[in-house]
């Protein structure tokens, strides 16, 4: 195997694979941190998925995705959808005003390859969930979180309740 796959050893926790400390590994064990990130954005691009009725029927919907992954489908599908009546905005998680109107957009939570940024080890995960890490951390996604939370409607779709960071923090949010 070449590129990323050949570098990750993956071990499993709960079942799941352990995608963040096995990058916290191969961050760890990188020689030169430069060549870690462009292997890292070499390797992490969107899957070439097609869009099923399924997400025309969201993106008619709804007017607004938040992912944590580099999800196609659902843009695939809004271009599809409306064509050129309306274009789909994207917004990375540092740059989105929960606050602002979110409609035709989507929202890349965990960063993005465009720019070539990541949460992907287990210590960006800390650093930018600190009240579930309960580390010094920048708690800007977690603001968004609960602003979505506890201003709008959320239907998720295609959410697994795998995410430890995410599932912890919508038990913080509850009590």
């Amino acid at each position: 195997k070449n590129g990323l796959e050949s570098k990750v050893r993956l071990s499993k926790k709960n079942g799941q694979y352990d995608y963040p400390n096995a990058f916290s590994r191969l961050y760890a064990n990188a020689d030169n941190k430069k060549e870690y990130y462009n292997l890292i954005f070499s390797s992490l691009s969107p899957r070439v998925t097609s869009f099923t009725g399924v997400h025309c029927k969201i993106v008619e919907a709804f007017d607004s995705y938040i992912t944590t992954n580099y999800d196609t489908p659902i843009e695939e599908a809004f271009q599809n959808q409306f064509r050129d009546s309306k274009i789909l905005k994207k917004y990375y998680f540092f740059c989105t005003n929960p606050q602002g109107n979110l409609t035709n957009s989507i929202v890349y939570m965990h960063g993005h390859k465009d720019i070539r940024f990541v949460i992907i080890r287990e210590e960006d995960y800390s650093y930018f969930y600190p009240t579930i890490s309960g580390e010094v951390g920048a708690p800007v996604i977690e603001d968004f979180i609960k602003s979505i939370y506890l201003n709008m409607s959320i239907v998720f779709f295609g959410f697994s309740f795998t995410d430890d960071h995410i599932v912890e923090l919508f038990r913080y949010y509850k009590k």
